[in-house]
């Protein structure tokens, strides 16, 4: 019997096994342009204009150059580039032919392989200039307004996500790039009810004021179900960041086994041991009640037993110290 109970131990095992997969979702917003021709100190000319993106959500900037006879690479005065400001400094020029060497036409900026933006902060706005060097000794008439008309830039950019914890497991998520909604209150644990949502700082939650710490590193933000009771006791989870595991939330989550469905399977496993455990050492049966009582308490402490589990749990318990106490469980062997 114990032969085929571990075959079967090891088979909901296989199923249960998730794979963790990052996925990213992106949307194309293009962004209007508005030009403006300089002068340099050698009286050579240049159109540029400038616009501002949320580097950590911006994945890739596709620009269409237009072919004019006055577009060049270079001149005494300019290059034709893209430079990026922080906080009002130049941290990065990446020349236009570097990308596309035609000059005009479609280029593309991988934002994700620029290192100098890793160390970013998640919230933290970027301006960029495009600059293109022209070969004019004048602005002709309606040139600028050609290149307002026909210089596109799309922005690749990131979805954001929020994962909303209840009792330590994954209640819902959701994707959005510039603003999201709370999702429904979540159910509470017996005796508690539901009193909002903390940061993973172990702040409240407040949708109206987000602020740059509830972010982990990698832009993430993580909500926490926070439950109170009649007494006025708050019920606040200690956060398990998925970036910054605990070795036991690694090792569940590698065998698929933190969620509801696999806290089942941990608390039949262990009650099996506590079974067989003891009445290989010829225990009372009252006394695995109780073992199994305990196990069923650190479980429902845990916030790890949904309320029909806990509920028919209790049933067999009480049913159990019935069969106990009319003598139904014999010690001898």
């Amino acid at each position: 019997m114990m032969r085929n109970l571990l075959k079967l131990a090891v088979m909901i095992g296989m199923i249960l096994f998730i794979p963790l997969f990052t996925v990213k979702a992106v949307e194309i917003v293009p962004i209007s342009t508005t030009w403006d021709a300089v002068q340099g100190s050698n009286s050579d000319w240049a159109l540029y204009t400038d616009f501002i993106i949320l580097p950590t959500q911006t994945q890739e900037l596709e620009i269409e150059v237009p072919n004019t006879i006055y577009l060049e690479e270079s001149n005494n005065d300019y290059t034709s580039s893209m430079e990026l400001f922080y906080k009002d400094s130049t941290i990065l020029i990446l020349e236009i032919t570097d990308y596309n060497p035609n000059l005009h036409g479609y280029a593309s900026f991988d934002l994700d392989q620029i290192s100098v933006l890793n160390n970013l902060d998640v919230r933290d706005l970027m301006s960029i200039r495009f600059i293109f060097a022209q070969a004019f000794s004048s602005v002709p008439d309606e040139y600028i307004d050609d290149w307002t008309s026909n210089f596109t830039i799309d922005v690749i950019r990131l979805a954001r996500f929020v994962l909303f914890y209840s009792r330590l497991l994954l209640y819902t998520q959701v994707s959005y790039y510039d603003t999201f909604s709370l999702p429904d209150d979540p159910p509470a644990p017996l005796g508690y009810t539901f009193s909002g949502w903390m940061t993973i700082t172990g702040d409240r939650f407040d949708i109206n004021a987000i602020s740059d710490d509830a972010y982990d590193e990698n832009g993430y933000l993580y909500l926490y179900a926070v439950f109170l009771n009649l007494r006025g006791d708050t019920y606040e989870p200690t956060p398990i960041n998925p970036n910054n595991p605990t070795q036991l939330y690694t090792l569940l989550t590698a065998l698929g086994l933190y969620n509801d469905a696999g806290f089942m399977i941990i608390f039949l496993v262990l009650s099996l041991v506590i079974i067989f455990g003891l009445l290989a050492l010829k225990i009372n049966g009252i006394v695995i009640v109780i073992g199994h009582a305990m196990l069923t308490s650190l479980f429902i402490f845990l916030g790890w037993l949904p309320l029909f589990a806990i509920i028919l749990i209790i049933m067999i318990y009480l049913i159990a110290l019935l069969i106990t106490s009319r003598g139904g469980i014999s010690n001898e062997g």
